[in-house]
């Protein structure tokens, strides 16, 4: 493996741990937001439909891509 190639790869990992990482701090936001949701009036508030769910969704996904990839390298 040259260096360049060497560089890219630890480039890439190092991206594929800064998407996991934003994964795991959106799904925790989200989460957060749907734990509190009490406080904004319960699951039919427009807080909790279209922004903390989203968001937790988001996080999932952003986790279980990262995993798939670092498993699939």
């Amino acid at each position: 493996m040259t260096k360049a190639t060497r560089n890219l790869d630890e480039r890439a990992l190092n991206r594929l741990t800064l998407y996991g990482f934003l994964g795991v701090y959106f799904g925790a936001f989200g989460a957060l937001l749907v734990a509190t949701m009490p406080l904004f009036g319960g699951w039919n508030t427009t807080i909790i439909k279209f922004v903390a769910l989203p968001v937790v969704i988001l996080g999932l996904a952003m986790i279980a891509i990262e995993r798939v990839i670092r498993w699939r390298w």
